[in-house]
């Protein structure tokens, strides 16, 4: 979803590099929130509005919201689905070395993880690490196991 906005600003910003800040900045916003989007099968702006502004009549869309969540939600279940199968599982255990995926301050010659950090102690979804010190806890999905030389 990300990508297809950035993407969206990007196109726009290319084709009106010569236009004031405040057209573009409305360009942008109308196309984003005219585009058809196919889990909800409207735009944002029918499901809000109830009409399309693409439709010069303004002709009334009787949209099921509860039927279009409902979509949404199916549709970020099989996306999780989808994304934790791809997820190498590993289960950690307290004494464990990690690394920490570096988010802050990357630069294009920061490292992409810190680290090691040794594990404290272990939840379902967060460990927590002992860190310069500190006990900081963080998610699972921010650490990769430090894997032997």
């Amino acid at each position: 979803m990300a990508e297809r906005i950035n993407q969206t600003i990007t196109t726009v910003l290319k084709c009106f590099k010569y236009e004031d800040i405040d057209t573009v900045e409305y360009k942008i916003n109308f196309r984003l929130t005219n585009s058809h989007h196919r889990t909800m099968n409207c735009s944002p702006n029918e499901l809000v509005r109830g009409f399309s502004e693409l439709d010069p009549l303004q002709r009334s869309i009787v949209i099921d919201t509860a039927e279009t969540f409902q979509r949404i939600e199916t549709q970020q279940k099989s996306d999780n689905l989808r994304l934790n199968n791809k997820r190498l599982k590993y289960n950690y255990a307290t004494g464990d070395l990690v690394l920490l995926r570096n988010y802050l301050n990357k630069g294009k010659l920061e490292p992409n993880f810190l680290g090691p950090y040794e594990v404290v102690e272990v939840s379902t979804n967060t460990i927590k690490i002992r860190k310069e010190g500190k006990v900081e806890e963080v998610n699972i999905k921010r650490v990769n196991p430090l894997k032997g030389w």
